[in-house]
């Protein structure tokens, strides 16, 4: 039986703007799922790594609110990476996909609304074991 394998997809953040300025905003019945955790990454060095790892379950909607970042993505199929710098625009990452994110500006803020809360179960932290379950 082969998996179905999905990629991640950039997706435009809903705005009002007026004269003072912009309201941006996210509904999650857009998505498909609930929004259980919200969370945040910035970064000191620009050659740090984070994420480096895949889920089994948790959705995933990735804001750069300030500054800029690339996130590379992986399904054992397809590799591409993202660019993030402009608040107006996201990337709704689904489960199954090594993620990785690089090259973080130091004054970058990366907003992440997930679909459930933190279980170290749903973590693939092994680049071979994700690689041998993606076979199957």
């Amino acid at each position: 039986m082969m998996m179905k394998l999905n990629f991640p997809k950039l997706i435009n953040i809903n705005n009002i703007p007026d004269e003072r300025g912009h309201i941006y905003f996210l509904d999650d019945r857009e998505y498909n799922f609930e929004f259980k955790r919200i969370y945040y990454l910035t970064s000191k060095d620009v050659n740090i790594v984070r994420g480096d790892h895949a889920h089994l379950n948790l959705k995933q909607i990735f804001i750069c609110i300030h500054g800029s970042c690339e996130i590379y993505f992986d399904n054992s199929i397809k590799k591409e990476t993202f660019l993030l710098s402009s608040k107006a625009e996201g990337l709704f990452v689904p489960p199954k996909v090594w993620r990785e994110v690089r090259k973080m500006t130091n004054d970058c803020v990366l907003l992440v609304l997930a679909s459930s809360y933190y279980d170290e179960n749903d973590y693939f932290r092994s680049y071979q074991d994700y690689v041998n379950f993606m076979k199957v």
